[in-house]
């Protein structure tokens, strides 16, 4: 049964069970999120509030649903993925939008809650024909979200403006992954083989994204393996950002052998614009840009997939 007591906030916080590590740590930010599996527990979470008494009219509230978006910034809540272009998906929302619930619980606005899910055509069009569907305001974000935006009661209002709906629009035109002015991320370390946090080979997670195992060289050069100086190459070294659950999921993932059983992984974000890596030496993630995201593209097609 639905705890009715969670109709008080004026914010109802969904995100992905299980999370994965970088939303697992935006949720222990956050105190009052529910976990669902994927869309169709979200249409389930919101039909148990049905038996709860409706919230005074002019208490609204906002449907945030916090996880990672894509190379397409389309937004992943556990095994679903937010595109309405799906038939699955629209007829998720379209049960929703038929039971009645968002009227029931006086949900005013849905937010999808990952890096960008307005700086795309895909995301655009998903933000529009969620709107047509849910007769509500749906509203994406204009910048890369992370551990600083959000608070025990979700996403902050400081930080609203970063919300886009489908009257406001941004233009794709205009430069996209740039670091958030507000706050500024610190800077990272500079980008350096030996600044990447190993692991062993028998730690690493589950992930359902693609790998490319790679031997960089021995555990005396680990950086002078051919290959591996080309991906280095090109990623803009100094540039680097301290971002902490950042809501992004990984496109690819390359696995450096670092001698033995021990392997350093650099994640491939977007559409091969941004790398993130876990330093050795500083806590959370830090994310660095890419000279060439199409030459960085071509290297990954040539080495293959896992």
């Amino acid at each position: 049964m639905a705890d009715c007591e969670k109709l008080r906030d004026p914010h109802l916080n969904v995100s992905a069970d299980p999370a994965d590590g970088e939303v697992e740590r935006v949720v222990d930010v956050v105190g009052n999120e529910e976990p669902v599996e994927n869309l169709d527990g979200l249409r389930r979470l919101l039909e148990g509030f049905a038996g709860c008494p409706p919230p005074a009219r002019e208490s609204t509230r906002t449907l945030d649903l916090i996880g990672h978006s894509d190379q397409t910034r389309l937004l992943h809540l556990g095994r679903s993925v937010v595109d309405p272009r799906q038939e699955s998906v629209r007829s998720q929302f379209e049960q929703i939008a038929a039971s009645g619930i968002v009227e029931h619980l006086n949900i005013s606005e849905l937010r999808l809650l990952g890096c960008e899910t307005a700086m795309s055509v895909e995301g655009q069009a998903a933000i529009r024909t969620l709107s047509q569907i849910l007769g509500i305001r749906v509203l994406g974000t204009t910048k890369l979200l992370y551990a600083a935006y959000f608070g025990e009661d979700g996403l902050k209002r400081r930080y609203e403006p970063v919300l886009s709906d489908a009257a406001n629009l941004p233009d794709l035109a205009q430069v996209r992954t740039g670091w958030p002015s507000d706050p500024l991320p610190p800077p990272a370390p500079r980008f350096e083989l030996d600044n990447v946090r190993r692991c062993s080979i028998d730690e690493l997670p589950m992930v359902d994204w693609p790998r490319v195992r790679r031997l960089a060289g021995t555990g005396r050069a680990p950086t002078q393996g051919g290959d591996i100086e080309q991906l280095l190459d090109l990623i803009e070294k100094d540039s680097g950002r301290l971002m902490p659950k950042l809501l992004a999921r990984p496109r690819c993932e390359i696995l450096v052998i670092s001698g033995g059983d021990r392997v350093r992984r650099i994640e491939i974000l977007f559409d091969f614009e941004l790398v993130r890596i876990r330093p050795a030496d500083a806590p959370g993630s830090a994310v660095y840009r890419v000279k060439d995201a199409r030459r960085l593209e071509d290297w990954i097609d040539s080495l293959g997939f896992s």
